[in-house]
């Protein structure tokens, strides 16, 4: 089969829009929903509370006329992470192309896959397809699948209701039937400023959140040392990390403030949510009031911030079945990251992981993708379309 080539100026197009979480997306999201609708797709938009986001969902009608019953679902978010400071070789929003690799923020995660598919659009739109075919672009999934949620209320609203969903995150084209899920909290710390020299007049607020994270890696010790594993996951257990910290002011001044964000990351059918109450307990039935014998007003706050849930393929799924068909592929496997295919699955849509490129390329400097992984992707959806075709 020749490459398309179609997909890799689809590319960069795509990688030319600087959709960081923090930007808008709303000129990706026009260009492809005019890119996709002179190929016949119907399109829907959706836009975030503040109006400068929007998610896609076009649809392909079916041969009989039939756009809302059963059908299959390319998902793909449209945001990447930031890239100051990464030390990049290449302009980050240009794709270069180079050693039989694709270059750029987002090639791999996950804007590659939208191009094979989008590049796809006339091939599904002259095939008389069984089912309908839709595309799916979302905002803000790096930042907790935020737009995707509102994506699949909308559609399901409106009638539609698919029958599998693939999410094109990176997998190396492997068939992915799970991951672990994840929630995000705020903690907030609030003490009491004093002169350094005073120490014992202040509650220091970076003292007490290191007590916090001190206690929280010692049950993430605890949860190792257990040796309960489940060994289709890697890792097989739930954890903790703590990501950001921030306090102070001048070194000479006691800290009267001080926030952390930390995760939670959870198996299918594991969410100990006692494992984060023991956190929550520690902090305000010992710490507190340790802190308020010094000043009543002292507080600890824990915000959840948002959640991903895990994710687990539907047992005896006949669309992992014909998924397998298609690829030749038994063997099914698991991820360590979060994508939104929990979400669609919370909603009754089963689902499955498999796009191109390798997920240790995304979120690096220099970020790549394989030409070769381009093509087994292209590869895999002609077969999925000529599955669906009459």
């Amino acid at each position: 089969m020749s490459f398309n080539h179609k997909s890799i100026e689809l590319l960069k197009k795509l990688i030319s829009f600087n959709t960081i979480s923090c930007n808008t997306n709303l000129e990706l999201i026009r260009w492809a929903e005019f890119y996709l609708q002179q190929f016949g797709a119907e399109t829907r938009l959706t836009t975030s509370p503040e109006g400068n986001k929007a998610n896609l969902f076009a649809t392909f009608k079916a041969h009989d006329g039939n756009r809302h019953q059963g059908g299959v679902v390319f998902s793909g978010h449209t945001d990447v992470v930031p890239v100051e400071n990464q030390g990049w070789k290449t302009s980050p929003f240009e794709l270069y192309i180079g050693n039989g690799n694709a270059y750029g923020r987002g090639v791999s995660d996950m804007k590659g896959f939208i191009a094979i598919v989008m590049s796809l659009a006339d091939r599904i739109s002259s095939a008389k397809l069984k089912v309908p075919f839709h595309f799916a672009l979302s905002y803000d999934e790096e930042v907790g699948c935020v737009g995707v949620r509102q994506l699949i209320k909308d559609f399901t609203q409106a009638g539609f209701k698919p029958s599998g969903c693939i999410v094109g995150e990176p997998s190396m084209m492997q068939l992915v039937v799970g991951h672990r899920g994840q929630i995000t909290y705020k903690c907030e710390i609030i003490g009491r400023e004093a002169h350094s020299s005073l120490t014992q007049q202040g509650v220091n607020a970076i003292e007490y959140a290191s007590r916090i994270i001190t206690f929280m890696y010692q049950i993430g010790q605890e949860i190792i040392n257990s040796g309960e594993r489940y060994s289709f996951f890697d890792p097989g257990f739930n954890t903790f990390n703590t990501g950001i910290v921030s306090g102070g002011t001048v070194l000479n001044v006691v800290p009267n403030h001080c926030e952390f964000f930390f995760e939670y990351r959870f198996l299918p059918g594991h969410e100990r949510l006692d494992q984060v109450e023991r956190i929550i307990h520690y902090a305000r039935d010992v710490l507190v009031p340790e802190m308020r014998k010094v000043y009543e007003h002292a507080e600890i706050k824990f915000t959840q911030v948002s959640k991903i849930p895990s994710f687990k393929a539907f047992e005896d799924s006949p669309f992992v079945e014909i998924l397998k068909s298609v690829t030749g592929v038994n063997e099914l496997n698991s991820v360590s990251y979060g994508a939104e295919a929990g979400i669609f699955v919370e909603n009754g849509i089963d689902s499955i992981i498999c796009g191109p490129g390798n997920i240790d390329q995304a979120h690096e400097p220099n970020e790549s993708i394989s030409l070769d992984q381009l093509m087994r992707c292209e590869e895999f959806i002609e077969k999925l379309i000529t599955y669906y075709t009459l």
